[in-house]
């Protein structure tokens, strides 16, 4: 079988066009065992609808170099490492926005007094 159909969005459920398809997608799925990724359509999903999302594969990563995959700006990232790498500081306070995950989420924080992180906010 080459491909499944679109469904056939302008006719009235349990017509004789929509039997067909059905018909024609109990065959596919029963040759094939499963349906194909590249025969479903996408368009209006969301990341979110994903149950699993592995951090490396999330778009519009921010990062320095190539590769480097955090969610901060490269200025903000490079204050948290000089922060794990100092003993605690007197006086040092900052906080660092995190950038949203989703285009409908919102940023994070982290708050850091005398070196230390006080206050955590997760992005979404």
């Amino acid at each position: 079988m080459a491909g499944l159909p679109p469904p056939p969005i302008n006719d009235k459920p349990g017509s004789f066009t929509w039997l067909e398809w059905y018909r024609q997608l109990r065959n596919y799925v029963s040759t094939s065992g499963s349906v194909p990724w590249y025969i479903i359509n996408f368009s209006g999903s969301n990341i979110t609808d994903i149950a699993q999302r592995s951090h490396n594969n999330l778009q519009s990563l921010q990062g320095g170099a190539a590769g480097a995959m955090y969610h901060l700006a490269e200025t903000d990232y490079n204050k948290v490492i000089t922060l794990g790498t100092a003993s605690q500081q007197s006086g040092l306070s900052v906080t660092i926005t995190t950038a949203k995950l989703t285009p409908g989420g919102t940023d994070g924080s982290m708050t850091f007094v005398d070196g230390v992180l006080t206050t955590h906010t997760q992005a979404t």
